[in-house]
């Protein structure tokens, strides 16, 4: 399972070297997953939290 969350106006400018996952192996989340989802018309940054089952 995984929640989606979805920010408008945002860019991800994390450098290209760095990663974008975040693994926690905490409590029902298991990693946290962002990058940039759109550029135009809207710019959407995406946040993907993955849980365990």
């Amino acid at each position: 399972e995984r929640i989606v969350i979805d920010v408008k106006n945002a860019f991800y400018s994390i450098d290209e070297l760095s990663r974008n996952i975040l693994f926690l192996n905490m409590g029902s989340v298991k990693q946290v997953r962002c990058g940039q989802f759109e550029s135009e018309p809207v710019p959407i940054t995406r946040f993907i939290v993955d849980l365990f089952h």
